[in-house]
């Protein structure tokens, strides 16, 4: 089983990687890198069976890349490493469809089980992780969100952003310059009330303007 870890604390990285060959299985190959876009570029080379994804590293962050490999090895089972609880962020990475989320202190059985899952392509969920994903779909089912009308220029805007563009390149695609674009931005976030562009994609989501896949 080949296996990509992306993470940008070396320690733990190679600590990572010899605890996966040591205690889970000798029979798994491991690769490193130590952002989003390393390990993109890696995939265009190698076909890996399986990626662990870190939140928060330079250049590339978890969720851009994320949405990369989505994109372009759509197959490829992601499970997100992480320390964070912020229960947006993590309902939007189950929306682009990774298969598990572990926590760095995770235990063996834990870790054991993701991989596994993975294996038989299904996904695995710890009960934590289940619980947000439960609370946040209720509250979908129950349109506990206020109802806040967009422009078709912001619709798009915000498609645009679900896709991963830059600012320079939305520009291009909507016909306006780029400082534009960044008012629109603004405006946009503090209209839904959301803090940055995680969060503002995870709006798109709950309001049914953005789908899987996109």
């Amino acid at each position: 089983m080949d296996i990509l870890v992306v993470d940008d604390q070396q320690i733990f990285r190679k600590a990572f990687v010899r605890l996966l060959k040591e205690a889970v299985d000798q029979g798994i190959n491991c690769d490193e890198a130590q952002n989003g876009y390393e390990a993109i570029e890696k995939m265009q080379k190698i076909k890996f069976d399986l990626v662990f994804l870190d939140v928060s590293m330079p250049r590339m962050d978890g969720l851009e890349a994320c949405r990369h490999i989505r994109t372009e090895h759509p197959k490829v089972p992601i499970i997100i490493l992480t320390q964070f609880d912020n229960e947006t962020l993590i309902f939007h990475f189950f929306n682009i469809g990774v298969h598990s989320f572990l926590s760095k202190d995770a235990n063996i059985d834990e870790l054991t089980a993701a991989i596994d899952s993975a294996r038989r392509e299904e996904k695995y969920f710890p009960p934590w992780i289940d619980l947000i994903i439960q609370k946040k779909r209720h509250e979908l089912s129950n349109n506990s969100w206020q109802k806040i009308e967009l422009s078709c220029q912001e619709k798009r805007l915000l498609q645009l952003l679900q896709e991963g563009h830059t600012s320079k390149e939305i520009a291009l695609e909507m016909n306006l310059a780029v400082n534009t674009i960044h008012t629109y931005r603004d405006r946009l976030l503090e209209k839904t009330r959301t803090r940055n562009v995680a969060q503002l994609i995870s709006f798109g989501f709950r309001i049914g303007l953005l789908k899987l896949g996109q």
